[in-house]
C-alpha cells in the first residue's frame, strides 16, 4: 500500500469560481506549511484556517482557505489538506507546481478512493458508486447513486455473502466428521438453505435490472402535422442544432431521438416526420413508426402551426391515449388572432380525460419554452412510467459476479439433488461466495481494482 503523500486538483479544470487543491498522505502538513509559512503544528487539528500562499515570481502572495483534516477521521483515514483557490487555472495549475516541488506526488486516477478502500473506509461497490455519482446527469440517476454510496446494496450483497460462507462452513465440517457419523446439515435442510440463497441472489440481480438502461429513458415525442415547427422545437428543447429546419414542409424524413435532461428529469426526446396524406411509401413508413413510438411514449407533445389545423392529424390525435398528451401551439409569436385558434383545438383534442391545457411557444425566440420546459418536467416526475428508477445500477462487473454467484449456487443445488457429495457443493459456495465478495472488495484481484480505478477522474 502506498504511504507517499498525493495531490490533485478536485474541480473540473477551466475557470470557475473555486479551484480546489486536494493533498492525501503523511507530509500534509509539512507540505501545506511550506507552501503558507505556518509551521505544521500551528494548522488546525481539524477545519478551516485562511491562510497565505507563498508562490515562485511573478505570482503574489495569494490568499486561501485550508481545510485540514486528519487521520484517521478523514476519507481516506489519511492527513487531509484541502487548498480553495480563486477559479484561475493558471493559478491552480502554480498551486499544483508548488506542491509536488514541496513532495507531494500527482495522484493517479481513483487514488484518493482507492485509499479510502484499502484502509476500510468504503467497501469496492461503495467506491464505484462515487464515479457513478460523479456521473449522473440527471437528478434520478443522483440520487440512485447516493442511495448506492451510502451503503443498502453493498449491506445486501455482504448478507448473501456471509450465509454462502456460514452454509460453506456446515457443508465442509460434515465432510471432516463423516466417519464419525456427525450430520451438521441434513440434506433437506441444504436444499432449502441453497433454494433460500438462490432466491436472495434472484432478487439481487432483479433489483439491478429494475434499474433499466438507457433505452428505459423516459419518451417524449413531437408529433404534428408537416412544417408545424417540431423540428426549431425539438433543438430549442435539446439545446443544441440537431435536425434541419426549413420553411419548407417535409425536411424530416425520418424519427430522429435524442437524450436531453429536461427540468432535472434525463428523458428521450423524439423528433417525427410530419403526417401526410396516404399514397407514398415514405409517408406511409412513417405513419406507422410515428404510431409505434406514440403508442410507446411517456407523453406526446401534439405541435401545431397556428394557420389552422389539418383534418389528416385529427385522426391521429384521437388515437392516442387518454392523458398523456400535451398541446402546443407553435410560431404564437408570429401571428395574430390566435385566441381562436387555440379554444378550438381545446375543443377538439383537450376532450375527456385529455389535457386541458394549450401551450403557446416559439422555437425561435424561445417564447414560452421555459413554460414547456416546466410542465414536461412535472408531468414526467409525476407520471412517466420510468422517470423514477434512476440509472445508478450496477455495472457490468458487478452484474457478471451476481450472475456467477447465481450459477454456482444453482450447480450446488443440483448437487444436492444428484446426490454427487458435499465436496463438490462446498467448492460451489466458495465460488459463490468469491463472486459476491468480488463485488465488495473482499476477493478482487489488483488487476480488476485497476481496471476500476483507472476510469475515475485524477481528483477522486
Amino acid at each position: 500500500m502506498k504511504t507517499d503523500t498525493i495531490v490533485a486538483l478536485a474541480t473540473p479544470s477551466g475557470a470557475g469560481a473555486r479551484a480546489i487543491l486536494r493533498l492525501s498522505g503523511p507530509e500534509v502538513a509539512g507540505i501545506v506549511g511550506r507552501l503558507t509559512g505556518c509551521p505544521a503544528g500551528s494548522l488546525p487539528a481539524h477545519g478551516r484556517r485562511t491562510v497565505t500562499l507563498g508562490l515562485p515570481p511573478p505570482w503574489p502572495r495569494v490568499p486561501a482557505e485550508c481545510w485540514m483534516m486528519r487521520a484517521p477521521l478523514s476519507f481516506t483515514r489519511e492527513d487531509v489538506a484541502e487548498l480553495h483557490l480563486p477559479g484561475s487555472p493558471p493559478l491552480a495549475g502554480a498551486v499544483l507546481a508548488a506542491c509536488l516541488e514541496a513532495g507531494a506526488r500527482l495522484a493517479d486516477p481513483g487514488e484518493f478512493t482507492r485509499r479510502a478502500f484499502r484502509r476500510g473506509r468504503i467497501d469496492l461497490a461503495r467506491a464505484e458508486a462515487i464515479a457513478s455519482l460523479v456521473a449522473a446527469e440527471d437528478e434520478a440517476s443522483r440520487r440512485a447513486a447516493l442511495a448506492r454510496f451510502q451503503g443498502a446494496f453493498s449491506l445486501e450483497v455482504a448478507r448473501w455473502r456471509g450465509r454462502c460462507v456460514h452454509l460453506c462452513a456446515e457443508v465442509e465440517a460434515g465432510i471432516d466428521f463423516t466417519e464419525e457419523g456427525h450430520v451438521f446439515i441434513s440434506p433437506g435442510d441444504l436444499l432449502s438453505s441453497l433454494q433460500a440463497l438462490l432466491a436472495g441472489i434472484d432478487g439481487l440481480r432483479a433489483a439491478e435490472r429494475a434499474h433499466g438502461t438507457r433505452a428505459d429513458l423516459p419518451l417524449v415525442l413531437l408529433l404534428g402535422p408537416p412544417n408545424a415547427g417540431k423540428s426549431t422545437l425539438f433543438n430549442r428543447l435539446l439545446g443544441h442544432p440537431r435536425t434541419l429546419t426549413s420553411p419548407e414542409a417535409g425536411t424530416t424524413r425520418d424519427v430522429v431521438v435524442e437524450e436531453t435532461v429536461v427540468e432535472g428529469v434525463r428523458c428521450r426526446l423524439g423528433d417525427t416526420p410530419g403526417s401526410a396524406p396516404a399514397g407514398d411509401f415514405a409517408p406511409d413508413l412513417a405513419r406507422e413508426i410515428r404510431s409505434a413510438m406514440a403508442t410507446e411514449a411517456d407523453l406526446v407533445i401534439l405541435v401545431l402551426d397556428p394557420d389552422g389545423p389539418p383534418v389528416g392529424i385529427l385522426e391521429e390525435i384521437a388515437r392516442l391515449p387518454v392523458g398523456r398528451s400535451l398541446l402546443v401551439i407553435s410560431r404564437w409569436d408570429q401571428r395574430r388572432g390566435s385566441a381562436g385558434l387555440a379554444r378550438a383545438w381545446r375543443t377538439a383534442v383537450g376532450g375527456p380525460g385529455r389535457s386541458g391545457a394549450v401551450l403557446e411557444v416559439s422555437g425561435v425566440s424561445g417564447a414560452g419554452i421555459g413554460r414547456l420546459r416546466r410542465r414536461v418536467g412535472r408531468f414526467l416526475r409525476s407520471h412517466g412510467r420510468r422517470a423514477g428508477a434512476g440509472r445508478a445500477h450496477g455495472t457490468v462487473r458487478q452484474e457478471e459476479a451476481l450472475r456467477l454467484a447465481h450459477e454456482a449456487i444453482r450447480s450446488a443445488s443440483e448437487a444436492v439433488g444428484r446426490s454427487l457429495g458435499n465436496e463438490l457443493v462446498a467448492s460451489d459456495l466458495r465460488a459463490a461466495a468469491a463472486a459476491l465478495g468480488s463485488i465488495t472488495g473482499e476477493d478482487v484481484t489488483e488487476s480488476v481494482l485497476n481496471e476500476i480505478f483507472s476510469r475515475f477522474c485524477v481528483g477522486k
